[in-house]
């Protein structure tokens, strides 16, 4: 099996990634399945990638919402997140904002998304949470229980190979699109 990773809905006004969606291939010719990242995650993630290309000037909430065309009041609970997680430092005042707390190239993306998301578990009994193990009366006995796990993991071990920096792509044309102004 194989995951691939990728953009499935972009914005109407700037064509830019909106929705990423994971597709795990099962074989050559054979169904895909995939896990969707939470709206949370997604922002956590296009924030990070934002910061990255502002080269550490601090950044209002404001512009990377309009950037990215999502909701600010959404977003401001996300960077809140990631000044809790240490990934942003926030700036107050004139010419405040927020910018990365360290190096771009430091930020796991795997990381990241086991930080934000509030489960990556496909079925309730793969969660952590005994209750939702519960449910199911053949848990004991269960081989897909395994195979659900060898996926997630094997997920999670793809976005384990990729930093921020890695997936900032062509800073210039990032910086264009998203109306940044590079760093002179």
């Amino acid at each position: 099996p194989r995951w691939d990773v990728g953009c499935i809905g972009r914005g109407s006004k700037t064509g830019q990634c909106v929705c990423v969606r994971a597709t795990l291939n099962m074989q050559p010719g054979g169904r895909e399945r995939a896990m969707q990242l939470t709206l949370q995650t997604d922002y956590a993630l296009r924030t990070l990638l934002y910061l990255a290309m502002a080269d550490g000037s601090p950044v209002p909430v404001r512009r990377i919402a309009e950037s990215y065309q999502i909701s600010e009041s959404h977003l401001v609970k996300v960077v809140q997140r990631l000044v809790g997680l240490g990934y942003v430092r926030s700036q107050a005042g004139r010419g405040g904002g927020v910018c990365l707390a360290m190096l771009p190239s430091e930020i796991g993306v795997g990381k990241v998304v086991r930080e934000i998301e509030p489960t990556l578990a496909p079925l309730g009994c793969l969660e952590e949470d005994a209750s939702s193990q519960d449910q199911c009366v053949i848990i004991r006995a269960c081989a897909l229980r395994g195979a659900l796990r060898r996926a997630m993991d094997e997920f999670l071990g793809v976005l384990d190979g990729y930093t921020i920096a890695d997936c900032v792509g062509t800073p210039v044309r990032s910086q264009l699109l998203l109306h940044i102004q590079p760093a002179v």
